[in-house]
């Protein structure tokens, strides 16, 4: 295959074996493995979670006690590091108005992104009750 010839692979046929024994490689040699410390919840529409940027509606991806994964478009110009002022989550039948900041940005195809917001909570009692409700919805999304 020469540099111009495109392969389509199917992630289903996929096979990936990781082996504890393998030394370390180069790149992560010396460093800290990166650990998530809240657990992200995909959530489906009927979860009744949204966000509103500004003026505009945004899908929310996934949640952790946290922040926020949400679905934008390309030309909407988010950047990693900025910090959104105008930020108001509806979880259920409640309502946050906090700030957040552009934790990454992570464009998934040709107009969309995949922006991760961590939230910036206005008090202890906020934070609290989105934990509960992210909490909720984990249970929820994992029973068997």
């Amino acid at each position: 295959m020469n540099t111009q010839d495109t392969a389509k692979i199917d992630l289903d046929d996929l096979e990936i074996k990781i082996d504890p024994k393998r030394p370390e490689t180069k790149k992560s040699a010396g460093k800290p493995p990166i650990l998530r410390s809240s657990f992200r919840v995909p959530l489906g529409e009927e979860d009744k979670v949204s966000v509103t940027i500004g003026s505009t509606d945004y899908r929310v991806l996934n949640i952790s006690e946290n922040g926020l994964q949400v679905l934008v478009r390309k030309e909407d110009h988010f950047e990693a590091g900025q910090v959104i002022d105008s930020l108001t989550i509806h979880v259920g039948e409640d309502v946050f108005r906090l700030q957040g900041k552009a934790a990454y940005v992570n464009q998934i195809d040709f107009d969309q992104i995949a922006l991760g917001l961590e939230l910036i909570f206005l008090s202890r009692e906020q934070r609290e009750l989105f934990g509960r409700h992210q909490k909720a919805l984990r249970k929820r999304s994992f029973q068997t």
